[in-house]
């Protein structure tokens, strides 16, 4: 409880700082995070996109499906592929939305079939091979998962892809360079990925990824480690 309170006590006067310097602040002096929040927060991502019937969406990172969610509200008749290998948030998935709009894939993707261990902090469930400095000192609960190789994606997704949204807590420097080497990325027309912190490498390990991004599609806007969104070249895709 003490170690609580004392906790609190530090967080607080951090909060009050942050939340002054995001309202009062000249924009050029805000850190990436707090434009992003200025610039209306998720809705910067919803309103990049213009309204598409029957659109299809592919979502890595489902969690308790929130983000499916929300598109939902604004692409009518969409369809969703939603990837979330944690079997519990999977599930939730599932019962959450109906089968014939939401197909849920309960597993991770790599370049081979594979188990590996996460572990389950909420919405920074991680897996054990990819760890921030801010979750050294976590220590949730461990749990295997299913990867299955990204050759299978060629048949699993839609021929055109309107949304392709990735948030998976570091794994994007993986599964992003396999996108493009199975040319998936190419059947995308809109592409929102948010970077995370994984060490010192991690400018150099985006700068890699956008290249191979940048073969296909051009970088719209990005907030540095919160969101970025990349438009397809030549769009192929109404």
């Amino acid at each position: 409880m003490v170690k609580k309170c004392l906790v609190a006590l530090i967080a607080t006067p951090i909060r009050i700082s942050t939340w002054l310097r995001g309202q009062f602040f000249p924009y050029s002096w805000l850190p990436p995070v707090l434009r992003f929040k200025r610039d209306g927060w998720n809705e910067r991502i919803y309103n990049s996109v213009p309204p598409v019937e029957g659109a299809s969406v592919v979502i890595f990172g489902g969690y308790l499906g929130q983000s499916t969610q929300d598109w939902m509200h604004r692409l009518p008749g969409a369809t969703f592929d939603v990837f979330e290998p944690v079997p519990t948030f999977a599930e939730q998935i599932r019962l959450r939305f109906p089968e014939n709009e939401v197909r849920v894939h309960p597993y991770g993707v790599s370049q081979i079939y594979e188990t590996r261990n996460f572990r389950i902090l909420g919405d920074a469930t991680f897996s054990e091979g990819v760890l921030t400095p801010f979750k050294r000192g976590d220590h949730g609960a461990e749990v295997p998962v299913e990867f299955r190789a990204a050759s299978e994606l060629e048949r699993i997704l839609p021929s055109r892809i309107y949304i392709l949204e990735v948030n998976i807590e570091g794994g994007e420097y993986e599964l992003l360079p396999l996108l493009v080497r199975h040319e998936v990325i190419r059947r995308v027309h809109h592409v929102f990925v948010q970077f995370h912190n994984v060490g010192k490498d991690t400018d150099g390990l985006i700068a890699n990824v956008r290249d191979e991004i940048m073969k296909s599609h051009e970088l719209v806007w990005s907030y540095h480690l919160v969101w970025e969104y990349w438009r397809l070249r030549v769009p192929t895709l109404q």
